[in-house]
């Protein structure tokens, strides 16, 4: 293709094909009137690694800090934050509201309905 004269490249295009810039039509219908969404910056303003020797250090730094610090803890904010975790939930439409409400009353013991949780 790269040693192909310049005009046989440009005449391989398909016509019917939807053009990568063309692609705002199709969702402008869909979005009019929405409210505009700013995302907020939520990255932290600065990093510091801190190094300890043992674990008694360790447990010092986390009650200055006034935080729980474990085996597992790879990272905390000060002050500390409550950061939402959004991996085990989803948007359900009406129809999977009400069925979901519905195998509740079937199923009592299978769950809160309204708990939208995965």
């Amino acid at each position: 293709m790269a040693d192909e004269p310049k005009e046989k490249i440009e005449n391989k295009t398909d016509e019917n094909q939807i053009s990568m810039f063309n692609v705002e039509s199709i969702y402008e219908k869909e979005w009019k009137d929405m409210p505009e969404f700013v995302q907020e910056d939520l990255t932290p303003k600065r990093e510091i690694i801190v190094y300890f020797k043992n674990e008694t250090d360790v447990q010092t730094f986390a009650k200055l800090m006034n935080q729980k610090i474990t085996i597992l803890t790879k990272s905390l904010w000060y002050p500390e934050i409550d950061i939402m975790s959004v991996v085990n939930k989803r948007y359900m439409d009406e129809k999977q509201i009400k069925y979901r409400e519905m195998n509740a009353k079937i199923n009592p013991n299978k769950g809160d309905s309204k708990n939208v949780n995965i």
